[in-house]
């Protein structure tokens, strides 16, 4: 009988053991949470207290901000105004030299009408094709004149 008493005894015991050993699994995979939880939370409120600080930071420093700002603003201004106004003077050149290159003195006026011959707008169609031909070859010439 004692034998089967202990037997019994050692059952439970192993039993118990088990049973404390999966609760103390339970609790340490908890206390790891827990740990994890703790610092993604801290990590979170330090970040959260870095940006407010830095955001502090510049709200009393705006001066610090808004000067390069403005000066950064102006000279990409007053650069893209240049800009405009040397393309602006390089078309105008463009086309005084394009026109100055294809003038065509004794272009006839009756492309313009409506009744005209067949002939007279196949030669009107011919000019303007000879004058297309001359601006682009003028524009070209213009082009490699000016280093484009």
């Amino acid at each position: 009988m004692d034998d089967i008493e202990r037997e019994l005894r050692q059952v439970q015991l192993q039993r118990e053991r088990s049973a404390l050993e999966r609760e103390l699994a339970r609790k340490s995979a908890l206390q790891w949470i827990r740990k994890v939880a703790r610092t993604v939370s801290q990590l979170a409120a330090g970040a959260a207290k870095h940006m407010f600080l830095v955001l502090r930071f510049f709200a009393r420093q705006w001066k610090l901000l808004l000067v390069p700002a403005v000066a950064t603003a102006s000279a990409v201004g007053a650069i893209a105004w240049n800009e405009k106004l040397r393309l602006q003077r390089y078309e105008t050149e463009e086309a005084a030299f394009v026109s100055k290159k294809c003038e065509q003195p004794g272009a006839s006026r009756s492309c313009r009408s409506p009744g005209a011959s067949a002939q007279d707008q196949f030669l009107c169609m011919q000019a303007r094709q000879e004058e297309m031909i001359c601006r682009l070859g003028a524009s070209a010439e213009f082009g490699r004149m000016h280093g484009r």
